[in-house]
């Protein structure tokens, strides 16, 4: 991500947001226009797959497959011009629009490349699995795969599954002790110097329950549970504390910089400490086992439910 501080310097800050020409996912044009200020170029993107030929009755190609798509692309460009020209940005930001035929994802991770973008913004199209259209699993596949963050909003046809785009006003980055939550650091501190916001640093930490004793097995005591779960809230001051200095090193006041350890469920927590004008920053997974089972379970439910947008730090493309 372009290092800019809040009073901007000369690089570009690219965002890229494809859009499958839907209502529904052309809003994630404006939740991307609240990371954009002077100096920022934004890019739509509309992917066209391979259209199959028309034939009729008797098995003649009325229309090739390479016919049908040349005009779903000249349409979709069409879409797009109107798109951009409909759309209110602030002095000093371009709007621009491409279209390209093939893989959604594997077409998306490609022109992140090629336009050597800073973030990728899609939405997510509503909470679980019943509501997840075919951009939402468009996106689901995005956030799999190695690129720049990815800020996933939640877009859906009303008030319950649509996150209203708005001012940023805070960056939420929830760390649990592992090296791969870290990666979410930098790229909050390059968020936070461009938008001038703070930074929030949350832990969670589930507290140790008494167990009930089974036949022949002595129960923990309550003093035990206890001392344990002191334990590991101490244990996530200091993971805190650290990566607060990490980000005041980094260019971050320290006014700026507040550290938060809450008790529960880690994406309950997260999302019931998170609103409007937040942006939650995180890494979307580790490398193997069970550190990226579990970090990808919490960024998914987020990216589900969360009431601000989510930002995954995914994996450098080669």
């Amino acid at each position: 991500m372009s290092d800019q501080t809040s009073d901007q310097g000369t690089t570009p800050f690219v965002i890229l947001v494809p859009t499958d020409g839907s209502a529904i996912s052309n809003r994630a044009l404006l939740h991307a226009l609240t990371l954009a200020s002077t100096g920022t170029d934004v890019t739509l993107l509309r992917v066209i797959e391979q259209a199959e030929p028309i034939r009729d009755l008797w098995g003649h190609v009325e229309e090739t497959g390479d016919e049908r798509t040349r005009a779903l692309l000249a349409r979709a460009k069409h879409d797009l011009d109107a798109l951009r020209d409909a759309t209110p940005h602030p002095s000093g930001v371009t709007i621009t629009d491409l279209v390209r035929a093939g893989d959604p994802t594997e077409q998306i991770g490609q022109v992140a490349t090629e336009m050597g973008a800073d973030i990728v913004v899609m939405g997510s199209h509503g909470r679980g699995a019943a509501g997840r259209a075919t951009f939402g699993s468009v996106a689901d596949a995005v956030s799999r795969s190695p690129g720049p963050p990815l800020m996933v909003v939640r877009t859906g046809q009303d008030d319950a599954t649509h996150i209203v785009p708005g001012p940023v006003r805070r960056l939420v980055v929830p760390l649990d002790g592992s090296e791969v939550s870290r990666r979410a650091l930098p790229v909050a501190v390059a968020m936070a110097r461009r938008l001038g916001v703070p930074v929030a640093l949350l832990m969670a930490v589930e507290q140790p329950r008494v167990g009930t004793p089974a036949f022949g097995v002595e129960s923990f005591s309550a003093m035990g549970m206890t001392g344990l779960g002191e334990q590991m809230t101490d244990s996530a001051r200091d993971v805190l504390a650290a990566a607060r200095d990490d980000v005041i090193t980094a260019g971050i006041t320290p006014e700026q910089v507040t550290t938060e350890v809450i008790s529960g469920s880690p994406a309950a927590v997260i999302e019931a400490a998170t609103g409007a004008g937040d942006i939650i920053v995180m890494a979307s997974r580790g490398t193997g086992g069970v550190e990226r089972l579990l970090l990808g379970s919490v960024a998914e439910r987020l990216t589900r439910h969360a009431r601000c947008p989510v930002v995954l730090v995914r994996e450098p493309a080669d």
